[in-house]
């Protein structure tokens, strides 16, 4: 089957959602790819609710009515559209694109996050969008998925909610009654990840809402994000997203967010 090409329409634009905003029951007409920047959004769907975080890629296939709530600090993303016709061409080759989620994948969120890269030919964005959508195809399908025990969830929330000092393995562990080697199999095969994977990435995600929203220098951003010191910040946050914290930083600043804006032109401009 053909896959899309430079010259057909998939957009990439930067935009910024107001604090508090709220977004009432809507749809999309195509799919919609969203790489969180900074910010927070609870999005109301099929009698759920979800909760994209920074750093975080949301998939919203088209036709599906949602809600959306911003947080206290507004939400800043690149948004990906895909036009029905397109998203109906992808769909074996990428059936992460049909399902409703919010992801933590960074081999596609690298390549999302050379977007903001200044410069870049119509072509070579394309490009970094197929790449990213290569990536999430390696998404497993229970991630996220709201599949296992009660107590795995909770036991993610105390970390969301104790960041970024949350408890130990054992401690969690002990919450829930179970044995750390159970929980860790358990906590793993929920999230995709180990219990100190999930912390480091939700010590990342502050980290990068403090770059975009504070003008405290990065010594102090790792200090308040649980990071031994600069260094250390850096080697993670560069294994995590693919850029040093102040090269994403600058990529922040260079993007401006005056609005929504194009991140490229149409190849057929």
């Amino acid at each position: 089957m053909r896959g899309p090409s430079p010259s057909e329409e998939i957009r990439a634009d930067l935009v910024e959602y107001h604090q508090e905003t709220k977004l009432s029951w809507h749809r999309h007409e195509g799919a919609v790819v969203v790489v969180n920047l900074s910010g927070y959004v609870r999005e109301g769907v099929g009698g759920n609710e979800l909760l994209g975080r920074p750093l975080q890629i949301g998939i919203k296939p088209p036709g599906i009515a949602h809600t959306d709530h911003f947080g206290p600090a507004g939400l800043r993303a690149i948004r990906i559209s895909v036009p029905e016709a397109i998203h109906a061409s992808l769909r074996h080759e990428l059936p992460a694109l049909s399902r409703w989620s919010w992801l933590e994948n960074p081999a596609a969120l690298r390549s999302f996050l050379r977007l903001l890269e200044p410069n870049g030919a119509p072509t070579h964005r394309f490009d970094l969008i197929m790449e990213g959508f290569a990536a999430l195809r390696d998404a497993t399908e229970d991630v996220h998925s709201g599949a296992g025990p009660s107590w795995v969830r909770e036991a993610a929330r105390q970390i969301d909610a104790t960041v970024p000092a949350p408890p130990a393995l054992s401690e969690l562990a002990a919450s829930a009654g179970v044995h750390p080697i159970y929980f860790a199999r358990r906590f793993r095969r929920r999230f995709g990840c180990s219990v100190g994977t999930y912390a480091r990435r939700r010590r990342i995600e502050m980290a990068a809402d403090l770059m975009e929203r504070s003008r405290r220098s990065l010594a102090e951003i790792a200090q308040l994000t649980g990071f031994a010191d600069q260094p250390h910040l850096t080697r993670v946050f560069r294994e995590q997203t693919g850029f040093s914290p102040a090269r994403y930083r600058r990529g922040l600043a260079s993007a401006g967010f005056c609005g929504s804006r194009q991140l490229r032109d149409s190849a057929a401009d």
